[in-house]
């Protein structure tokens, strides 16, 4: 995947959710996670360019950015 850049602000989640992911999320990169079912393209928050969160790893769910969710390792939260 290649990198992307975005409009939408930034809206925080008043509680955070879990998914697992679909395709590698790395800095600057989008993947794809499960939540709930379905299949969203997400990217990480705020965070510095080693971190690559694997295929089926567990990711905490803390914001969306349009229809992209905002996500950190499950580790980090």
């Amino acid at each position: 995947m290649s990198s992307f850049s975005s409009s939408f602000s930034p809206q925080l989640l008043s509680k955070p959710a879990h998914g697992i992911t679909d395709r590698p999320i790395a800095y600057g990169h989008a993947g794809r996670v499960k939540y709930r079912g379905t299949y969203w393209f997400a990217k990480l928050y705020e965070s510095d360019q080693s971190v690559v969160i694997p295929t089926g790893a567990p990711v905490t769910i803390i914001g969306v950015e349009g229809i992209t969710l905002l996500v950190v390792p499950a580790s980090a939260f």
